[in-house]
């Protein structure tokens, strides 16, 4: 049998120590920094308020007749200060949720999402002829990345628009 020194195993035990407190501590060090990453807030972005039509309305729920006059007039910007913007674009996606039957007979609400990207302050042409024949109660319209002209050169985004129809 072969003799081992006790000196021997602690300085093997006294280096494996060593190195695995060295690899905690830059485990630490890593996590916190990102950590420290993940936690700074974004900053907030201060929308230009966009509303429909000639309406104070840009949000919330809504009748559905009160939403077709309103979606055929447009989009219309205007601030606090009274300063008027120029609506250049937007994304609009219509949500509408439909009753379906599967093979065995259970009924599936689904929602059908179609969504347009509109270039100035309407809706084409296409777009407002589908809402005629599909807008109903309990449908939701999605009004997002809005781009406003204020004054000649500055560029704001526009306030998002969340609108559920109702009766």
């Amino acid at each position: 049998m072969k003799k081992v020194s006790l000196c021997y195993n602690f300085r093997t035990m006294k280096r494996t120590f060593l190195l695995s407190v060295i690899c905690c501590c830059c485990w630490a060090v890593l996590w916190a920094q990102q950590r420290n990453v993940a936690d700074k807030p974004k900053p907030k972005v201060k929308y230009f308020p966009v509303f429909l039509g000639s309406s104070d309305k840009n949000s919330g729920v809504m009748p559905v007749a009160e939403f077709a006059s309103l979606i055929n007039e447009g989009l219309y910007a205007k601030d606090s200060l009274n300063r008027d913007g120029k609506v250049e674009g937007f994304t609009f996606i219509y949500k509408e949720r439909n009753l379906y039957e599967d093979s065995v007979g259970n009924y599936i609400i689904n929602v059908d999402v179609t969504a347009e990207e509109c270039v100035g302050n309407k809706l084409s042409s296409m777009a407002l002829s589908y809402l005629g024949d599909h807008i109903k109660k309990g449908d939701t319209v999605l009004i997002e990345n809005i781009s406003v002209l204020v004054g000649d050169t500055l560029k704001r985004e526009g306030q998002p628009m969340r609108i559920v129809l109702s009766k």
